[in-house]
């Protein structure tokens, strides 16, 4: 066949399996030619190695190379983490640091000594956070300084007030003198009221803006919170035109640990708003409840009187806030910063028809438990 292929068919070479007793084997036949094209003779090379070992040993070689491949992806992926996280890491720090930064706190620097790019972004960063700091300390200085001198010229305005006519009460008084005149008595004793109550007023402003600048430390205690405002509906009840209701929900005894002065202050301030609320010819309504919610003892204050407007609630805590014709307006914002002392809350609900009702929240005292082994 071979022979037959070469010589009749002019094939350049020829394939074919060939078999000695079991030995199986592929024979490649090929012509040996001279120059001129003539066959010499026709040379024949069998080769041993079967087709299935070839096919393994080239299966053998792609699974290598994929290993191999996959070990080095697996190896490159890696690093690429490894790097992208070293790299990202300094930024990922600087934004977090950015959106923790707060006007008014201290804000941390970030420690990066690299003199790379990133070294140079942190320094910046330190050196705005240090800016920030000194413009939130003058913020905060220049904030103060125009409270202080917001509150001197009230105060001042407020002193103006009584001075004035003290001023000319002693000058009446002086030419009444002079002249020798017959009632002089009469004009003295006047003068000398009017001067003692305009002095009590000035007592009354310096007392006020001394509280509020300065409430004194707390002097904690446990006490039931009903005798109290029993206590604070007494001082007010003697009035005709006022009804007084107290409403405990059954409760004897509300203990809470707070300083009992401070407190009662609070509850007397409260009360007072709502008297002066009541329009004059109009049967006052003073409502107290008194309810345990939980871990907090309620009290709600509500009056009759001509509520508080829409313009006013936004600053009825504010210092220097009032809607009366006399006082510096300092009565509500002591009253929270109370409360506020004693983890206590406060809020209002109003109608400009119904009257005012003031919410207290203050918890209720919690009596330490002692182990079996200590009772």
């Amino acid at each position: 066949m071979a022979f037959y292929q070469l010589s009749e068919k002019s094939r350049l070479n020829f394939l074919q399996p060939e078999k000695i007793g079991k030995l199986s084997y592929l024979s490649v036949y090929e012509p040996i030619q001279n120059d001129r094209g003539d066959y010499l003779g026709y040379l024949n090379l069998p080769y041993f190695t079967r087709e299935d070992e070839l096919k393994q040993g080239i299966s053998t070689f792609i699974v290598a190379f994929i290993n191999l491949y996959l070990i080095l992806f697996l190896t490159s992926v890696i690093m690429a983490i490894f790097l992208s996280n070293k790299i990202t890491l300094p930024l990922s720090l600087i934004r977090k640091k950015l959106k923790g930064i707060q006007l008014g706190k201290k804000n941390e620097q970030i420690n990066y000594d690299a003199e790379d790019e990133i070294g140079l972004l942190v320094k910046e960063y330190n050196h705005k956070v240090d800016e920030l700091a000194e413009s939130a300390e003058l913020l905060a200085r220049s904030e103060r300084e125009s409270a202080w001198r917001e509150m001197a010229k009230q105060v001042a305005h407020e002193i103006k007030n009584p001075l004035t006519p003290m001023k000319l009460n002693i000058q009446y008084l002086q030419r009444a003198k002079e002249e020798g005149n017959e009632h002089y008595d009469d004009f003295f004793d006047r003068v000398t009221k009017n001067l003692i109550d305009q002095i009590d007023t000035l007592s009354g402003i310096a007392t006020e803006f001394s509280n509020f600048a300065q409430i004194p430390k707390a002097k904690n205690e446990v006490f039931n919170l009903i005798e109290v405002l029993q206590n604070v509906v007494l001082l007010f009840e003697p009035n005709q035109n006022l009804h007084f209701s107290l409403e405990t929900d059954n409760l004897s005894e509300v203990l809470v640990f707070a300083d009992k002065e401070q407190l009662s202050r609070a509850f007397l301030n409260l009360v007072k708003n709502g008297i002066q609320a009541i329009p004059a010819g109009q049967k006052g309504e003073i409502s107290i409840t008194v309810n345990k919610i939980q871990s907090v003892a309620l009290i709600s204050i509500s009056d009759n009187g001509t509520g508080i407007s829409k313009d006013a609630e936004d600053h009825l805590f504010e210092p220097n806030f009032t809607t009366k014709t006399s006082g510096m307006g300092l009565g509500l914002s002591i009253v929270r910063n109370i409360l506020n002392n004693f983890n206590g809350k406060i809020w209002h609900e109003t109608s400009e028809t119904e009257g005012t009702r003031f919410y207290v929240e203050i918890p209720l005292h919690q009596p330490a438990i002692l182990p079996e082994n200590k009772k």
